[in-house]
């Protein structure tokens, strides 16, 4: 227990210095992280090894995609697969209204994370910051994974699908490298539009509805689960 604590001080010590003063809660969770994962390619310690299905069929492949590119010996975490309106709002304000860059074009409820029908996937400690290898690697994972669940895919990295990435393709602008969605999500915003948007509610997919759109989009996948007895509802 002495070592673990001196190991422990020595490490305090070492992010004092590192800042300048007393590291908030949220710098030791992201140095604790660093440290785990201190390099972009690395055997994962925790592998992703179950997987839900509660948040509908594009968190279930993520977590697919994740385990993919564990299997290629590169760490990586789901950062989102819904996210609220508000942080969308927030997000769209960059480059306009706030500081910062343009990340998005998306405005609240334009953007497949308030359907749950995108993720985000990016590496553990080092987020954006990674090589292109990285980026390479993971979208090939996800071709993989569209092919094994037939499903289609549509990756920042490549929008267009034709195997040359963003930042060697003149033919497209945005890179988003992270972000992951399916292809028809738009359906699925215009069903929601017409039906509980248009009722005056503003609320994501609920988790009937998750489970119609899994159903929908991986029926093989919902039938094994549903024989094993999984279903949650």
């Amino acid at each position: 227990m002495s070592a673990l604590r001196s190991e422990f001080l020595d490490w305090w010590r070492e992010l004092r210095h590192l800042f300048g003063r007393n590291p908030t809660p949220q710098e030791l969770v992201s140095e604790a992280v660093r440290k785990q994962f201190p390099r972009e390619k690395m055997q994962v310690p925790k592998r992703q090894t179950a997987f839900t299905y509660v948040e509908g069929p594009m968190n279930y492949l993520g977590q697919q995609i994740v385990k993919a590119m564990e299997d290629a010996g590169y760490p990586a975490k789901i950062l989102y697969c819904y996210r609220s309106p508000e942080i969308q709002r927030g997000l769209y304000a960059k480059g306009r209204t706030a500081a910062g860059r343009r990340v998005t074009n998306a405005k609240p409820w334009e953007s497949p994370h308030q359907y749950y029908e995108a993720v985000d996937i990016i590496h553990p400690a080092l987020a954006w910051r990674v090589s292109d290898k990285y980026w390479d690697t993971l979208a090939a994972c996800v071709r993989i994974v569209a092919e094994k669940y037939g499903v289609n895919l549509k990756h920042g990295h490549d929008w267009d699908g034709d195997g040359v990435p963003v930042r060697d393709d003149p033919d497209e602008q945005f890179q988003d490298s992270a972000h992951i969605e399916l292809a028809d999500w738009r359906t699925v915003r215009d069903r929601h539009r017409n039906t509980v948007l248009a009722s005056g509610q503003s609320r994501a997919p609920n988790r009937e509805e998750l489970w119609a759109r899994f159903c929908e989009v991986l029926p093989k996948e919902a039938e094994r689960l549903k024989r094993d007895g999984r279903i949650l509802r």
